[in-house]
């Protein structure tokens, strides 16, 4: 039973430790060991679960049916006791500095999390520089009438010395500073069971084909508020909206030439090149064949034949209102604010706008992204489409695909009991993120709206 309440502070800090526990060479390659430790810091991270007992666990990891016998099968008891010691290596080998470590007591399998004593911390040993040679005395260096200032001077080195290392003592760790320092790095959040699962089947190795990463087309996006009209993937590649701004609303503060000479130029926002730098590094640790694509450039026979991952809105990547069919978050353009919002079009009545936020003056700070994962027109490869309302938030939904706790709990509540997990394939979804941002701490990111895609 946990001691306390956790903080949402500590909850951020122990699922930074969750991750690289999972993502350890101790779990790593142990699916159920793996799935057992993400299901039982789940329920104590996101639901404050106090205890949690067998039955629970054989039905919800281990696809047991409800009511099955934990007296004749004691599949939860073995694996438990498989990941006590699992969880004892690491933090007695690799995570040895860690200043939280996790248990599980036997009775009841609800995690608990404890700050490492002082004494459990280890200490580094001091460093010892060794003398030149005997040093000459002081009553030699300046007589023997001046022993008095040589014995006052040392007295005060002795109290300089006591004062150094009163303030060198060992102090308690900082948690959360220490477990932002020690965030997972990328090459290591990918080792995790899920995350790996997730993109080695979208990042296509070299000599197997390749995936495309098609960039938003900003001035597409511009042109298109300042026309108060969408324009089509089909006027898109034709190059018909370029000759549109005729047709611009009479109340437009913006000269019509202006407009035209934006429908021309070629550019990416900021935040998708950034995101970019991201993917580069997966496929160099996936040896993967990534191509870089301007949407202008793109097509449909690419499309068809490789994986394809989409940045932006149906504004900006017009590719990606080929997949309006399938799925029902959409953007929103809002003039007053200048900004988008997201929209559920599956929802009735007001529901559809349920997300839109209110002006927000201080913190936190909210926004949101939306992810979705789903098969190309052909069902051939799969396409990977991220959104965002701000620059920073493709930082976010890149750390949501590429964190452990995030992609394991989805792939979780996608599938439901173990029994019909699909091993071998994630589970094609959109889900809607909210990414909420305080001062001095990374940005907390939740998963408001999770389904699947509607695929015929």
């Amino acid at each position: 039973m946990a001691s306390h309440t956790i903080s949402p502070q500590e909850t951020n800090t122990y699922r930074m430790l969750v991750e690289r526990v999972a993502s350890s060479r101790y779990l790593n390659k142990s699916v159920r060991l793996h799935d057992l430790l993400m299901y039982v810091c789940n329920r104590v991270l996101n639901e404050g679960a106090e205890e949690i007992g067998e039955q629970e666990v054989g039905c919800n990891v281990f696809g047991r049916p409800r009511d099955y016998d934990t007296s004749a099968d004691n599949i939860a008891r073995v694996h438990a006791s498989l990941l006590r010691k699992r969880l004892e290596q690491y933090f007695a080998e690799e995570g040895r500095a860690e200043p939280v470590i996790i248990e599980i007591a036997k009775g009841n399998y609800a995690p608990v999390f404890r700050k490492r004593s002082l004494q459990d911390l280890p200490v580094p040993l001091p460093v010892v520089v060794p003398s030149p040679g005997p040093a000459p005395s002081v009553s030699r260096l300046l007589g023997r009438r001046s022993w008095a200032l040589a014995a006052l001077a040392a007295a005060l080195g002795c109290l300089s010395t006591l004062a150094v290392l009163h303030f060198i003592r060992p102090t308690p760790p900082d948690v959360a500073a220490i477990a932002k320092a020690q965030r997972p790095g990328l090459q290591e959040r990918l080792m995790a069971p899920t995350v790996r699962q997730f993109w080695s089947q979208l990042l296509a190795p070299e000599g197997s084909g390749a995936t495309d990463v098609v960039l938003d087309d900003s001035a597409l996006e511009l042109y298109q508020q300042m026309l108060q009209r969408p324009v089509s993937l089909e006027d898109y590649l034709d190059g018909n909206y370029m000759h549109q701004a005729e047709r611009m609303p009479r109340i437009a503060k913006v000269d019509r030439d202006f407009a035209e000479s934006m429908a021309l130029k070629r550019s990416s926002s900021v935040a998708t090149v950034q995101f970019l730098w991201t993917i580069a590094r997966m496929s160099q640790l996936f040896s993967a064949h990534t191509v870089v694509q301007f949407p202008k450039e793109y097509s449909r026979k690419r499309l068809e034949m490789y994986h394809a991952i989409l940045l932006g809105n149906g504004n900006s990547d017009p590719w990606i209102q080929l997949f309006d069919p399938q799925l029902g978050l959409r953007w929103k353009y809002d003039r007053d604010s200048g900004g988008y919002y997201p929209v559920d079009t599956w929802a009735t009545g007001t529901a559809q706008e349920q997300y839109r936020l209110p002006k927000q003056d201080g913190n936190p700070e909210e926004s949101y992204a939306i992810v979705a994962f789903l098969p190309n027109p052909q069902k051939r490869h799969d396409v990977l489409i991220i959104s965002a309302m701000s620059p920073r938030d493709y930082s976010a939904a890149g750390d949501f695909l590429t964190f452990e706790n995030y992609m394991w709990q989805l792939r979780w509540e996608l599938l439901g009991n173990a029994q019909r997990v699909d091993k071998s394939h994630f589970p094609y979804f959109e889900a809607l993120l909210r990414i909420t941002r305080r001062p001095m701490a990374p940005p907390d990111i939740s998963v408001v709206l999770h389904r699947s895609p509607r695929l015929s």
